[in-house]
């Protein structure tokens, strides 16, 4: 069983009697204590290896520097929750206190149940304060656009430096804005119909696709994640975006591309082949279909029939209809040609018949196979 790791405690104060009775109360709780006698030796105790988790600052701590200027000096260098002892009660206190952040003061006669209370409260809140900053700051500094808006008003409460910068917008701008002003494909009456299946609970996440607008006008593609969520007593909206622009246009280079693969396979007149390293037929030209072969299916089964694997392969694939790994001819050069990035090629004599066969690396995982007959060829060079 992990044990629970102590609290250090940093209590600041001028008179080395009260301080060691605090610390001695602190101890009896199980927190781990350190003392300062002057703002100054506190301050080098900040900036020690053993930072304490938590400081009780007495407000009065002599000529050089009080509790509060102690504090103010901290805090430049520390995040550390602080709590000011006072012997007095009157308004001077807080008012003293009033500029930093502090997690309030405590009575130097209060008793030991309300200090001890009055710390487990500010390291609970410290960590809260922690935690949320740290959201913060990952929704901020999200490479996707985040919006936090109210699903009613529709109002943004909260946009990303992502979705700011993408969308020229400042901050203060976007916080009389709504995603109406934003989303052109929808008005106010098509947007409240996408969130109601949201509001009734009907669903948890709305995708979809649309446009967004910004600020110069220009428009981008975006995917829309959508989702509630409770904020104390209010249902707020999350919208998470992403553009879509760079994905849409390595899709569109990547259709140009096939397309004119495709036109390239039908102009040759020998039978030619798109095949991946799983040896899978991605595309084939009229030629290739007239002697069988059909896209989808392994080049090793569609081209030869079987024929040019090894036995134990074929057995295997035609008693489970799966193939073993790495299942291929025997004369098969394209794991060389995508290893190596550059063209193999090789005679192949199938039955009666010659063929000059090539592989031909188009990325990391495709090739290019042809083959040509060379039959005839063979034969008027062997007269």
């Amino acid at each position: 069983m992990r044990l629970k790791e102590k609290k250090r405690i940093l209590i600041v104060e001028d008179s080395k009697f009260q301080a060691k009775t605090t610390a001695n109360i602190l101890e009896k709780y199980g927190y781990l204590t350190d003392i300062a006698l002057s703002g100054k030796e506190a301050l080098e105790k900040v900036c020690s290896k053993q930072i304490p988790d938590l400081i009780l600052m007495d407000i009065e701590l002599g000529e050089e520097m009080d509790g509060v200027q102690t504090a103010k000096k901290i805090q430049q260098i520390r995040d550390i929750p602080i709590i000011f002892l006072s012997a007095h009660s009157e308004s001077a206190v807080v008012e003293k206190i009033r500029f930093i952040t502090a997690y309030g003061y405590v009575l130097k006669n209060a008793g030991e149940h309300i200090l001890v209370k009055s710390i487990e409260m500010a390291l609970e809140l410290h960590d809260a304060n922690t935690n949320a900053r740290l959201y913060l700051e990952i929704i901020e500094n999200s490479l996707n656009e985040v919006y936090i808006f109210d699903p009613h008003t529709f109002k943004f409460i909260l946009v990303n430096r992502g979705a700011r910068e993408n969308l020229g917008y400042t901050a203060e701008e976007l916080k009389n804005m709504t995603p109406l002003d934003l989303k052109p494909e929808f008005d106010l009456q098509s947007f409240r119909a996408l969130l109601e299946p949201l509001l009734s609970g009907k669903q948890e996440q709305i995708v979809f696709y649309t446009v967004h607008r910004r600020k110069d006008s220009s428009l981008y593609p975006v995917e829309v994640y959508l989702q509630l969520f409770d904020y104390r007593v209010k249902k707020l909206c999350l919208a998470l975006i992403i553009d879509l622009t760079e994905r849409n246009e390595l899709e569109e280079e990547n259709r140009r591309k096939d397309q004119k693969l495709r036109l390239m396979l039908e102009a040759l007149p020998n039978p030619t082949y798109l095949i991946n390293r799983e040896r899978r037929i991605l595309a084939l030209n009229q030629a290739a279909k007239a002697l069988g072969a059909v896209v989808g299916d392994y080049c090793w089964r569609s081209i030869h029939h079987l024929k040019m694997i090894s036995p134990v392969a074929r057995e295997v694939f035609e008693t489970t209809g799966k193939p073993l790994p790495d299942t291929k001819c025997y004369f098969c050069r394209a794991d060389e040609a995508l290893n190596q990035r550059q063209k193999e090629n090789c005679e192949v004599k199938v039955e009666n018949s010659v063929w000059d066969t090539w592989w031909v690396p188009v990325d990391e995982n495709t090739y290019i196979h042809y083959v040509i007959d060379v039959t005839k060829y063979k034969k008027w060079k062997k007269k």
